[in-house]
């Protein structure tokens, strides 16, 4: 995943649950390495699944949080953590709420130029 060459330019990529594997620095480097095989415009979404907002009670999503706790000594990441790791790839898209209830979502960015 960090060695392997990506080619491009590529017309959009998924990361599809894998960001909780990966700590903040190699989830910012590894959406460097998508956003620079991307052709402009092209789209990053990261299906994952999101840490609940503070007001939230606990939900079923907290038991697979301390499942990559244990598994990998990962962690769930808010979405605004999640975008912090963007600016390399470029503006943020629109979202969606793939199963609200185990806080499951697809974040977009789009490459900029």
């Amino acid at each position: 995943m960090f060695e392997a060459d990506y080619g491009g330019p590529h017309d959009g990529a998924l990361a599809f649950n894998i960001i909780h594997h990966l700590s903040p620095e190699a989830a910012r480097k590894l959406f460097s390495r998508i956003g620079a095989s991307l052709r402009p415009g092209a789209p990053l979404c990261v299906l994952d699944l999101y840490d609940r907002p503070a007001e939230k009670r606990p939900d079923s999503g907290s038991f697979l949080g301390l499942f990559f706790h244990l598994t990998s000594g990962a962690d769930t990441y808010s979405t605004e953590e999640c975008r912090s790791g963007w600016p390399p790839v470029g503006s943020a898209g629109k979202d969606a709420d793939v199963a609200a209830a185990s806080r499951l979502a697809l974040l977009r960015a789009e490459r900029v130029g």
